[in-house]
Parts: C-alpha cells; structure tokens; sequence
C-alpha cells in the first residue's frame, strides 16, 4: 500500500517541482484505476489488530488499517479535484475477503456495504456510485445510491 501511495502522491506532483521530462507533463488525466483493493485486506486487517505489524508486512508507517483506507481517499481527492478527472478503485467481493474463515470479518459494522465488501464504510462512502458486479445467477448486478441507501438493481 506504501508504494500505492507513493505512485498517486507522485501524480498529485506532477508540474509542480519543474520536471517538464515527466510522462504525464502537459497530460490530460481523465481516469485514475485502482485495480483490486483486496490485495492489500489482510495485511490491512492485521494491522488493525495490532499496527506493530507494520515491519514485519513491509509498510514504512506505523498505522492501523483504516488509516491507510483514509490516506488513499484523501490522495485520490487531490487527484480528483487537481485533474477533475474520474476516480474508479476496484476489489473482490467478500467470499474473498472473508477467506477461509468468515468468523475474520466478525468486526465489521453490518451494513448494506458488507453483503458485498468489507472495505471500509468510510472509504466507500467518499465515492458517488457503488457498482456491485455480480456474475452470479442468485444475485444482481446493482448500483449503490449513497443518498438512498439502498440498493438499485440494473440490467
């Protein structure tokens, strides 16, 4: 996640510390993708159990969980409002989350959000659609409306 990090603050620099040999220097940035979040849930996990972690899971600081969820929305609103471009971050559902063990994801506030992820609520609630893609035949495919809070189903 500290690399992830880095590489979004890197995109909020750019043009500021004169460097014109950036690839993206003079560039239109219309989308920023953040593909699979849940590359990083257990380590984040772990890390809200106890943040002494941090080392032993190769993160530079000594957080919880959550607030590196925070730090990553907090940079993708910079990036959003600097470039007004579109913000898309992706992750598994929680069958994957909940791994082989579901009793792991017993800390987390049930809500609508946690039928379908356990990312935090916090971070989630930062974007304006929720797209839950369902490539089960039980479940629909279905957009959060965060006004709402419910669910809208889709074709």
């Amino acid at each position: 996640m500290d690399q992830l990090l880095e590489n979004l603050q890197g995109i909020l620099t750019v043009g500021t510390d004169g460097d014109t040999e950036h690839a993206l220097h003079n560039k239109t940035i219309n989308t920023v993708i953040v593909d699979n979040l849940s590359v990083y849930y257990w380590d984040l996990k772990l890390l809200n159990s106890d943040p002494k972690y941090h080392e032993q899971l190769g993160y530079t600081t000594k957080t919880s969980g959550h607030e590196y969820y925070i730090k990553l929305i907090s940079i993708l609103q910079e990036i959003r409002m600097k470039y007004k471009c579109n913000i898309i971050t992706s992750s598994w559902n929680n069958s994957f989350e909940k791994g082989h063990n579901y009793s792991g994801a017993t800390d987390c506030e049930v809500t609508d959000l946690d039928s379908v992820t356990f990312l935090p609520q916090r971070y989630l609630m930062e974007f304006d659609y929720l797209i839950h893609k369902s490539s089960s035949s039980d479940v629909k495919s279905r957009i959060y409306n965060k006004l709402a809070g419910q669910w809208i189903g889709i074709a």
